[in-house]
């Protein structure tokens, strides 16, 4: 069948979408919306991606991939830019199955980091602001860049196009190819949490700048909700969740490429996980569960262990 026109800049660019267990009416609304935005959509099955799709209104620039089991998504990302890179693409806009990109979105960003390599500007990827639309007042998640040494919030004021950020959260981002292969893939060991964060900070040790754009804006959902304590708001994720969480943190705070205000920043985040998770979940049914998890996850990082969790599955 025909596919939908896609705009030059959207030829340019191929989307991966990496899926595990996916809800298949958001998977499917992603797809459908990246059709007529890419030249291709590389989906990343690492388990329920092929059966949760239906095949209407489709063609041939998705592309399934099966990665025979959860592979992680380091691991997934690394074979999508393998394919786009393969298939002679210039940028890939990376994105969660869960994600919402306004119409659009792709070719706008696309088009920001192409004028400014085009520029001369040392520009590796850009991505949209995050707002999420499930609490009673529409809810921005701040872009992250070091002020003084110490990473702090930075929000768009009118005015202001583009802001340098230290990371871009996988979920909208659109990377050069040619960045990522400078780069150097994303480490495949953390499996999930950090994964998009670490490779950010290899990219700014490598002199590369990254770009959060003001002007595109982007629903997208963090964790499962959330909860507070003493004012302090704490995303709600599941047991295995925490323990990728705590154990990427105490990794990522180990290496290198991350600043000394980001070391400790994760740091402190995952003490003051520990202390706090309890209270702000009020100790409700299964609580420690997850603060066993975070625990486990503390402690293995601390040892520098990576790859899938190998223990009980914590449910």
């Amino acid at each position: 069948m025909m596919g939908p026109i896609v705009s030059e800049l959207g030829r340019q660019t191929a989307a991966i979408v990496v899926a595990y267990g996916p809800d298949p009416s958001k998977l499917n609304g992603l797809l459908a919306a990246l059709a007529g935005e890419c030249g291709a959509v590389f989906l990343m099955d690492n388990g329920g991606g092929l059966a949760a799709i239906s095949s209407a209104g489709f063609d041939e620039s998705l592309r399934i991939v099966d990665m025979g089991g959860n592979t992680g998504l380091g691991a997934a990302l690394n074979r999508g830019f393998d394919l786009a890179a393969e298939a002679e693409f210039d940028y890939v806009a990376t994105f969660d199955q869960d994600s919402e990109p306004g119409k659009g979105q792709i070719a706008s960003l696309t088009a920001v980091l192409k004028q400014q390599i085009a520029r001369g500007a040392k520009v590796a990827a850009v991505g949209p602001r995050i707002v999420d639309l499930r609490e009673p007042k529409v809810l921005e998640h701040p872009f992250m860049r070091s002020v003084r040494g110490w990473p702090s919030a930075a929000f768009c004021t009118p005015g202001v196009d583009t802001i340098d950020v230290d990371f871009l959260i996988t979920s909208g981002a659109v990377i050069s190819i040619a960045a990522y292969r400078h780069v150097g893939p994303t480490d495949a060991g953390l499996f999930v949490d950090f994964t998009d964060i670490d490779w950010s900070f290899r990219a700014l040790a490598h002199g590369y700048r990254l770009l959060g754009v003001c002007a595109v804006t982007m629903p997208h959902e963090l964790g499962t909700g959330s909860a507070s304590a003493i004012g302090i708001r704490v995303i709600s994720y599941g047991p295995l969740r925490r323990y990728y969480y705590a154990r990427n943190a105490m990794l990522l705070a180990a290496r290198k490429h991350a600043s000394a205000g980001w070391k400790a920043r994760l740091t402190l985040g995952v003490v003051s996980r520990l202390i706090l998770l309890p209270v702000a979940v009020r100790f409700s049914a299964g609580w420690t569960r997850s603060w066993t998890m975070l625990i486990k996850g503390f402690r293995d990082g601390l040892k520098g262990t990576d790859g899938a969790y190998n223990g009980l599955h914590p449910g």
